[in-house]
């Protein structure tokens, strides 16, 4: 939502460890925040026809996903994602 297309390779002053990241984009996958940005269809055509059998796998590692129309109203929310 903050337009950070790659959060590994962002500048943070004390990033956070990286398997902490993917298992965050693994959350997000898993609640319909993010979609792979490879494969079939749009990431909203994948958001809304609840296709999420992958488990929150993005398939290879290079894809970061991109962020649904459920993520983008999750980060409109002052909230955890797992409360959105």
């Amino acid at each position: 939502a903050m337009g950070i297309v790659r959060v590994m390779r962002f500048p943070f002053i004390s990033p956070p460890d990286p398997i902490s990241l993917a298992t965050a984009q693994k959350t997000l996958t898993i609640l319909g925040a993010l979609a792979p940005s490879r494969g079939a269809g749009s990431a909203e055509d994948r958001s809304n026809s609840g296709q999420w059998g992958h488990g929150g796998a993005m398939g290879d590692g290079d894809d970061v996903g991109v962020l649904t129309a459920t993520g983008r109203a999750m980060a409109a929310l002052p909230i955890s994602p797992r409360h959105s």
